[in-house]
Parts: C-alpha cells; structure tokens; sequence
C-alpha cells in the first residue's frame, strides 16, 4: 500500500474513532466552521491567527496555505495545547476536513475560545498556495 493512501486510511479511522468517543453536545463554546473564502477574508482583514495544517509533512511541502504551520496529525495529538495558547485565533487545515474539525473540537472542549476548521480542507481551498 503507498504511503500517501495509509496516511489517508490511519486520518479516516483516528477521526472515525475520535467521533465515537466524543459526546455529542452542541455549546456556545463550538469550534466555527469557515469556508475558503471566509478564511481568505479573516487573513486579509482579522487579528492575527495560527493556521495549523495537520496534513503528514510530505503533502505540506508539496502545497499549503501562506503562513499555515505544519503539525502533522500523528504527533498533533501531543503537541497542540503545548504549543498554542487558549486565547489564540487558530485555524485547522487538513486533507478534507474532519480531521481539523476533529482537533478543533478538542481544543474547544480544553477551553480555547477562538477556533475554526477550513471546510473541505484543502481539498476545496482557492486561494494561494506556497511550497
């Protein structure tokens, strides 16, 4: 089996189980979903932000969004609440997006405040890319 397709494959079930072990709530403290576009216009126009690709180093070299920092997901776990602080603006990026919304929902239910996960990912994204 090619890397790129484990990678794929161990993302869908860390994400597959992280949602069967997560209980269902609906908070007034929820990640925020956000589209490309919406993004694109928190990055020209809001405070600053931390964009976190989770995707595996490999695929962050060949593309990501400007400014993204890679954790990629098989260490995120680990270090996510080491290095961002609760009252950053974070932003999660991933292949497609469950991931992300998987690590936003962890880190809203250790009380950070302002997160949000790209919708589709970068799958979906339009806007510029850098290697």
């Amino acid at each position: 089996m090619k890397k790129p397709l484990k990678a794929l494959i161990l993302a869908a079930v860390f994400v597959a189980l992280f949602l069967c072990l997560t209980p269902l709530s609906a908070e007034a403290g929820d990640y925020k979903p956000v589209t490309g576009e919406e993004l694109q216009e928190m990055m020209r126009s809001g405070p600053d932000m931390k964009i976190i690709d989770v995707r595996d180093a490999e695929t962050f070299k060949k593309g990501h969004i400007e400014g993204a920092i890679n954790i990629p997901y098989e260490v995120a776990e680990g270090r996510l609440m080491k290095e961002l602080k609760p009252t950053e603006r974070i932003v999660f990026v991933c292949y497609g997006g469950p991931t992300g919304d998987g690590f936003a929902e962890t880190l809203v239910e250790n009380n950070y405040k302002d997160v949000y996960s790209l919708r589709g990912g970068m799958r979906l994204w339009k806007g510029r890319v850098v290697r």
